[in-house]
C-alpha cells in the first residue's frame, strides 16, 4: 500500500460519513457516541471489550509512543500523501501516563482518523493548543462509547443496588473494559 493510505480507513471513513449524515442535527457528543456504536456493530463487537491498539494495528495504522515536552497534548494523528497514517502517543500527557490513559487516548485518535481526515488542523495549531472544542467533544464521546458502551454499563448497574454493589460493579467494568473510574 502507498504511504498515507490504508484500505480499511479508506472504506470505513466514507461508510461512517454516510451514516453520520443521518445525524446532522445531533450534538457533537451524540455524533461521537453514535459513530462508535456504528463502528462496534461493523466490527461485530457491539458489547465486547475492544483494544484500540489492536484495532489500529489491524488497519495498518502505526502507533508510536514518544515523549512530547508538554503534558497538555495526549496524542497526534497524522496522515497525508507521503506519511502516515500514524498515531503519536505522548507518554507524558496528563491522561496517557495514567493506567487506562493510553487506551482512551488511542480510542480518541481513532475518532479523529475516521471522522476528521477531511477537515484536519495543521500540526502547528494542534501543538499551539488551538484544537477546536467540537471535534474534541465528538472524539471524547466516541472514545468513551468505543471503550465501554453505555448500554453495557447501564445494564450492569441496573441489575444491582447502590453502595458496595455499585462500587464492585464499577471495578468489574473497569477491569473488563480497561477503562478508568
Amino acid at each position: 500500500p502507498r504511504r498515507g493510505f490504508t484500505a480499511t480507513l479508506e472504506s470505513i471513513g466514507p461508510e461512517l460519513h454516510d451514516h453520520r449524515a443521518r445525524a446532522v442535527g445531533a450534538r457533537r457528543f451524540e455524533q461521537g457516541r453514535e459513530a462508535a456504536r456504528w463502528l462496534r456493530a461493523r466490527l461485530g463487537r457491539p458489547e465486547e471489550p475492544v483494544s484500540p491498539a489492536e484495532l489500529l494495528a489491524s488497519w495498518g495504522v502505526e502507533s508510536q509512543e514518544m515523549r512530547i515536552q508538554t503534558r497538555s497534548l495526549e496524542a497526534v494523528s497524522v496522515w497525508g500523501p507521503s506519511h502516515g497514517p500514524a498515531v503519536l502517543l505522548n507518554t507524558v500527557g496528563r491522561r496517557t501516563c495514567a493506567p487506562a490513559g493510553p487506551r482512551a487516548t488511542l480510542a480518541d485518535e481513532i475518532a479523529h482518523l475516521l471522522l476528521d481526515r477531511r477537515s484536519a488542523l495543521p500540526l502547528a495549531e494542534v501543538l499551539g493548543g488551538r484544537a477546536p472544542l467540537e471535534p474534541e467533544q465528538r472524539a471524547n464521546a466516541f472514545a468513551a462509547e468505543l471503550l465501554l458502551p453505555r448500554a453495557v454499563a447501564g445494564a450492569a448497574f441496573a441489575a444491582i443496588g447502590t453502595g458496595a454493589a455499585a462500587r464492585a460493579c464499577a471495578a468489574t467494568l473497569q477491569r473488563e473494559f480497561g477503562v478508568s473510574r
